[in-house]
């Protein structure tokens, strides 16, 4: 029987904090499985640490907890996968909310209903429409009410919020994905933000920077929703980096 040589992708999540002398809850969001992903091992560690790993219709998360502790803290999560060629089947029950319709003041409000008309005129789906906007916002040379809506932020996360904010203004529902890009050798790496879409009955993966639709090559989805990917307290300066190695593995079929 032939060897099938796959690339498997070790994933460490590295938590750093300081704690205050007061018991300690650390709560951290895990990736889903999907399909197209095989998880291989999965590890926790943390020295004295209670660990327990906790699953809600949110998504899975890992706790660790300690009766006290005090100074540097470091807790560790980590994961080996490989992607198959399986194709992502569409989850029937993951529907959608009704977008809520986001608050504006009335000059944001002016802007963001001009630039939806905009991109409307040009858009023949919503697919095409949500492609058009993102890459509208991302202009290199932004008319007046792109200037308004980004109120030169240019933190990822208000950039996310932003187009997700505008979809709901057309009635489109939409969220956050966060994910990482599976590349050798990265370290201290931190998540990526993209927007997933509710089209046709199933979500569909934009990037927020090009419009670009679907699921990159090597990009393993870590977290769906607006909820916090790390929860400390008891402690202060969280921080939270990524580390990935990738190695082939022969694997008999």
């Amino acid at each position: 029987m032939p060897d099938d040589k796959k690339s498997v992708w070790t994933i460490e999540a590295k938590i750093d904090f300081i704690a205050r002398g007061d018991p300690v809850i650390i709560s951290f969001a895990l990736p889903p499985q999907t399909p197209n992903i095989v998880f291989l091992e999965e590890d926790f560690a943390s020295p004295d640490y209670g660990f327990s790993e906790l699953t809600s219709p949110t998504g899975r998360r890992a706790q660790w907890s300690k009766r006290a502790a005090s100074g540097s803290q470091t807790a560790y999560y980590r994961l080996s996968v490989y992607e198959t060629d399986q194709i992502n089947e569409t989850i029937t029950s993951d529907l959608p909310f009704e977008p809520e319709k986001p608050e504006f003041d009335e000059v944001l409000k002016t802007a963001a209903i001009t630039l939806l008309d905009q991109v409307r005129s040009k858009s023949a789906n919503t697919e095409i429409f949500t492609h058009e906007l993102i890459k509208t916002l991302n202009s290199s040379a932004p008319s007046q009410n792109q200037s308004l809506l980004l109120n030169e932020q240019s933190s990822e996360d208000y950039k996310t919020h932003l187009i997700i904010n505008l979809l709901a203004l057309e009635g489109i529902s939409a969220r956050i994905v966060r994910g990482l890009y599976l590349e050798d050798g990265r370290r201290r790496q931190s998540l990526s933000n993209f927007v997933e879409v509710y089209i046709g009955g199933q979500w569909l993966l934009f990037n927020q920077n090009s419009g670009e639709s679907g699921k990159p090559k090597n990009f393993l989805i870590w977290q769906r929703g607006d909820q916090s990917l790390l929860d400390v307290v008891g402690g202060k300066n969280s921080q939270i980096s990524f580390s990935i190695i990738k190695n082939v593995q022969s694997t008999r079929i």
